[in-house]
């Protein structure tokens, strides 16, 4: 590379000569030349930098946040273009933020309406966010809370340090149910009464993630912890309830079967042992239950499942109440009789199907011991009925020398050629009246033989009742004369005719009458009759005499019963009238009732229909063996 002095050496052009004045010309040329072009350079750099600067100042502006910063375009070259492009930018930075900005609002407005407490905690466990919830929850303005160490804002949640410290290392969540927190209410002061509230920490990542922000969410709980507990009170006691149940119904002596509505079911320990089997010995399944059991009809006709009580249950959701069916048990076809009774359960919606409860009984010996009574009663039937046809005839043969007793006593009374001595008369008259006493006797033993035998036929007319208590009050106005009672009778005027038997009207109110008179030292004995209604009417027979004691009263219409045997001796009778009277009450369909108070007088009162059906008798004493069985129907059992 050359290095060393340099000499420059000048020589004075000539002015005037065409050489000079051409080096002139150009220098000047060159002098305006360059002039020129630093003044358009200098206008062309003002025109390109001038928007350049326009278009700096607007995005420092923009980046500043004002998103409604525009760049004039003012040219259609590059810098126009890049003013558009920007200006592009801006607008859809524009709507990014307000769209950014409405979500956040609506973000915001949906944490501020959440019933739960919300706040995002950064990693050092500042406060970054929290809703309105949740700073009512914990008693402080959500405003205050953001940037404020958490439990230095709460501190009823210190106790959830070390579990915020493990969620945080392992990024894993946390949740706890039902944990008791008491926080302060809004005026400082603890609030009363425990509260429950559900606990979850959530990381905002997975691990890994530079974020370590957590979301703390708090929901108070305490209405639902207050139901779970009165819900688990209420299945603890209704478990105890179900085992007491269960203790029971394993402890009953009737057999049990519970079936659900899946066909499941199960048999208590006596069901086992009616039914013959030991409880492993059961099959699955309802059907081949009824399979096993093998039921049969009381006529030894073999039942199909759908045919037994529980299949009929089952199918069409019947009721069985007490049925009778036979159980051929074990390998010997011992028959055994049960009563089966089974309901089945209804579900919500109103229909079986949910299952039933079957409860049966082995009944064999009940059975047995039943027909032995209906045995022994029809033996004493037919006893009854030998009785009654004897007291029938012994009676019917007791009137024919009663008659002949009593026609030679009139007949030595009326004797006029050869009238009776003093003495002779009495005694004949004496013979005359108790022969009459003892024909009355027979007379009603063989009435009541006949109503007992049910051979009493009734002859049935329209009867006018005042008439018949007229007559059967004169029948026995000498003998209230001499006992110096007041006989007296009353009809109402609308009751009229009625449809009865006249003889049997008759004998009820002469043997009311005669007991009343009886019984009756002073006073007065009176017939009153009268309408009930449209269908039936009464008659009373009302007296003043000793009265009937209310122990009496049970049994005054019983055979051969009076209220005291000291009655017998001093008023005589054995007995059969009331026992009479109560049979052609029955028999006419009547019901006869009576008050009465020692000393006070008695009233007999008799109810009757207007018009009384065509019957014969009231059957023995000893009822018909059917009608005893009637509490077992349609039992027919064979019993070993």
């Amino acid at each position: 590379e050359p290095f060393g002095w340099s000499v420059a050496v000048g020589v004075p052009l000539p002015e005037n000569t065409p050489a000079g004045r051409s080096i002139i010309v150009l220098t000047a040329t060159w002098a305006l030349a360059l002039l020129a072009s630093i003044s358009l350079a200098v206008w062309a750099v003002g025109r390109f930098t001038t928007p350049l600067r326009q278009l700096t100042a607007s995005v420092s502006t923009l980046g500043e946040g004002q998103f409604q910063e525009r760049v004039a375009v003012q040219t259609n070259d590059e810098v126009g273009m890049l003013a558009a492009s920007f200006n592009a930018m801006a607008e859809s930075l524009q709507m990014k933020f307000d769209e950014v900005k409405t979500q956040g609002a609506f973000i915001e407005e949906v944490l501020n309406s959440l019933p739960l407490g919300v706040a995002v905690l950064d990693a050092s466990l500042v406060i970054r966010k929290a809703n309105s919830t949740f700073a009512d929850i914990v008693g402080k303005d959500s405003a205050p809370l953001a940037g404020r160490k958490l439990f230095e804002a709460v501190g009823e949640l210190i106790g959830l340090r070390e579990v915020m410290d493990d969620v945080r290392r392992t990024r894993r969540a946390f949740v706890n149910y039902s944990l008791p927190l008491g926080f302060a209410g809004a005026d400082g002061e603890p609030e009363t009464g425990t509260k429950f509230w559900d606990v979850i920490l959530w990381p905002t990542t997975e691990q890994g993630s530079s974020s370590s922000d957590l979301i703390l969410i708090l929901s108070e709980v305490s209405k639902r912890v207050r139901a779970e507990k009165l819900a688990t009170a209420a299945f603890a006691s209704e478990k105890s309830r179900a085992a007491e149940l269960g203790s029971v119904i394993k402890q009953m002596n009737e057999g049990v079967v519970i079936v659900d509505a899946r066909g499941r079911y199960r048999v208590n320990p006596a069901a086992a042992s009616i039914l013959g089997r030991a409880p492993g010995e059961f099959r699955d399944g309802v059907t081949a239950l009824m399979d096993d059991m093998a039921l049969h009809d009381l006529q030894r006709n073999k039942l199909s499942p759908v045919e037994t009580p529980i299949g009929r249950a089952l199918d069409h959701g019947e009721s069985v109440f007490g049925e009778h069916v036979l159980l051929l048990r074990g390998a010997v076809q011992e028959e055994r009789v049960l009563e089966v009774s089974v309901t089945p359960l209804i579900g919500e919606a109103g229909k079986h199907g949910d299952g039933l409860v079957a409860v049966f009984r082995d009944i064999t010996e009940e059975v047995r011991q039943h027909n032995e009574v209906v045995a022994a009663y029809d033996r004493l039937r037919e006893h009854d009925r030998l009785k009654s046809a004897f007291v029938a005839n012994v009676s019917h043969e007791l009137r024919t020398p009663l008659n002949v007793i009593i026609g030679m006593c009139q007949l030595l009374a009326k004797d006029r050629k050869l009238p009776l001595a003093p003495l002779q008369s009495e005694a004949v008259g004496r013979m005359e009246r108790n022969a009459f006493a003892l024909l009355d006797l027979v007379n009603d033993l063989l009435e009541y033989s006949r109503l007992e035998a049910g051979r009493a036929a009734l002859h049935l007319e329209n009867v006018d009742v005042a008439e018949v208590a007229k007559e059967v009050i004169e029948s026995y106005d000498a003998e209230a004369q001499s006992k110096g009672l007041n006989l007296r009778t009353e009809t109402a005027s609308g009751l009229g005719f009625v449809r009865t038997d006249r003889n049997k009207l008759t004998q009820v109110l002469s043997n009311l009458m005669s007991n009343a008179i009886k019984f009756t030292p002073a006073g007065e004995v009176a017939i009153t009759a009268g309408p009930m209604d449209d269908e039936r009417w009464y008659v009373e027979v009302r007296d003043s005499g000793i009265g009937i004691s209310s122990d009496a009263l049970g049994y005054i219409f019983e055979r051969f019963r009076q209220v005291d045997d000291r009655l017998t001796r001093s008023y005589g009778g054995v007995g059969l009238g009331l026992a009479i009277t109560g049979k052609i009450v029955e028999l006419l369909e009547g019901e006869i009732t009576v008050e009465s108070t020692q000393g006070g007088g008695s009233c007999f009162r008799i109810t009757w229909p207007r018009a009384a059906r065509p019957r014969t008798g009231t059957g023995s004493l000893v009822g018909n063996s059917d009608t005893s069985a009637a509490h077992i129907p349609n039992l027919r059992a064979r019993t070993g």
